[in-house]
């Protein structure tokens, strides 16, 4: 009956009549399907995670370098620099927004109007638009959370995840709707939540799947997963981001520390950590 009145459980969307009709003709072969749009789904959703983790990086890089320009070359105190540039760096990036939204209105807002645009002009939008509206609104979404602004990224993550279906239906026709479009939808988020059940069910809601349907959904977002961990993606990215950290941190308190006189330099053989430390005092590990 929902498909009926046209609806699903979530009544501020209305799904196509095309997914509708290919959920009476699906085959055991769509699962096949779900693999290589899994695939494709994973690389997409991580390259889309550094775009977003750079429109971070970006807000944060112009908040540091606006209040060390205020404390240095203006000679305001800490404390006033940083409240100025609370205020002016949400500004900064409301701008940039602005620019972006013109350029791709597509990206204008959260999403769920666009949503039904992406799924059915895919065809008529063409593959590179949806691309550049996939990967512009992590981009802006990145900005929006370095610049300051307060909002959740689940739903561009999402309406990422529906370009990415609405893409790979375009690049590959031969792939059915109901695959390319609904598997994409949930297998391009899972590349960057760890939510396999959670969005495979947000898909299978929303688009009143059923469980046929939903097998090949679940499918793609397990390859999805396994794409970008099992190849050491996010892991790597992760490690590399601690070591950066890390030597961020042992560089600043270096520069703070005092230098220590040579002389009175006194090197220790830790047994617990088996590392030859400076200027430590050695604890006795018997009783």
């Amino acid at each position: 009956t929902q498909w009926l009145r046209g609806g699903t459980l979530i009544q501020s969307f209305k799904v196509p009549n095309i997914i509708g009709q290919s959920l009476q003709d699906f085959e055991v072969r769509f699962l096949g399907y779900g693999v290589l749009v899994g695939f494709i789904s994973g690389l997409i959703g991580f390259a889309g995670f550094l775009i977003f983790i750079c429109g971070v990086r970006l807000g944060q890089k112009v908040f540091m370098r606006m209040k060390i320009f205020f404390m240095k070359r203006v000679g305001l105190a800490e404390a006033v620099s940083h409240n100025i540039v609370t205020v002016v760096n949400p500004v900064i990036g409301g701008t940039l927004l602005g620019l972006l939204y013109v350029a791709v209105p597509l990206c204008l807002g959260g999403g769920l109007p666009q949503l039904y645009a992406v799924m059915t002009l895919g065809n008529r939008l063409g593959a590179r638009t949806v691309a550049v509206t996939a990967f512009t609104k992590l981009l802006c979404l990145g900005i929006s959370q370095g610049f300051g602004f307060i909002g959740g990224p689940l739903f561009p993550i999402i309406f990422t995840g529906a370009c990415t279906g609405s893409l790979i239906h375009v690049i590959f026709p031969g792939i059915p709707v109901i695959i390319s479009f609904a598997s994409g939808f949930a297998a391009a988020p899972v590349a960057i939540i760890p939510g396999i059940f959670t969005v495979t069910a947000l898909s299978s809601v929303m688009f009143l799947l059923g469980g046929a349907a939903s097998s090949a959904v679940f499918i793609a977002c397990v390859v999805s997963y396994i794409t970008v961990c099992g190849m050491g993606l996010m892991q790597g990215f992760i490690l590399k981001g601690m070591k950066a950290a890390e030597a961020a941190r042992s560089g600043g308190r270096d520069r703070s520390e005092p230098e220590l006189d040579p002389s009175s330099r006194t090197v220790v053989m830790n047994p617990l950590l088996e590392k030859t430390q400076v200027g430590e005092i050695p604890v006795s590990t018997t009783g």
